[in-house]
């Protein structure tokens, strides 16, 4: 059976974990769009602490709009904040010089659709750590009563715990900083996320 999940800007580890523990993925994107979730927003490690950043959406349905239709604003410059933040964040980090421009060129796609968007970064991610998952879209909403097989709402199958703990550039002497994107991963671990990811 496939499992349901939402869209999500560079998701999290726990996020990538759950994916290839189901295998057969559906991307949820005929539900009305949940606004402030991570649909459209990543954590990352700054030298200030955690930073989430967002996109920029338009809903021409208010909230009745789907999230296929759901578009990327472009009334703010906010690739350029988020890069910035991005390479501030990790240009110290091992792998950073590896993945650093394809990480800006996908940030600076100019999809019309934020699932076109997310999409892109999906698809290079499965492709970089060579993840076993198939994935497809919703042609309708789904509705699914067994909430173990929905990951649409928060739920998740791999909480993060201290087996996760990895090398981060901008983490406390002791304190290991857990949720962030997986970008905080492949930055700090580069191909080693597979590992962390497939354990």
């Amino acid at each position: 059976m496939s499992v349901i999940f939402p869209i999500a800007y560079f998701g999290s580890i726990s996020y990538y974990k759950d994916l290839i523990s189901e295998k057969d993925i559906i991307f949820e994107i005929n539900e009305n769009y949940l606004k402030q979730s991570i649909r459209n927003r990543t954590k990352i490690l700054s030298a200030n602490g955690v930073m989430e950043l967002s996109i920029p959406v338009v809903k021409k349905d208010g909230s009745k709009t789907l999230t296929k239709n759901i578009q990327v604003s472009n009334s703010k410059d906010w690739r350029k904040d988020h890069w910035r933040a991005i390479e501030s964040a990790y240009k110290n980090a091992a792998y950073f010089d590896f993945y650093g421009d394809e990480v800006k060129e996908l940030i600076y796609n100019e999809s019309i659709y934020l699932v076109d968007f997310i999409k892109q970064i999906e698809s290079r991610i499965k492709k970089w750590l060579d993840l076993p998952y198939f994935s497809s879209d919703s042609e309708e909403f789904i509705l699914i009563s067994d909430r173990s097989t929905d990951y649409r709402f928060g739920y998740t199958s791999h909480p993060f715990t201290s087996e996760y703990n990895y090398f981060q550039v901008f983490r406390d002497k002791d304190s290991f900083v857990g949720d962030l994107s997986i970008l905080d991963a492949i930055f700090n671990l580069g191909p080693m996320t597979r590992k962390l990811l497939v354990n």
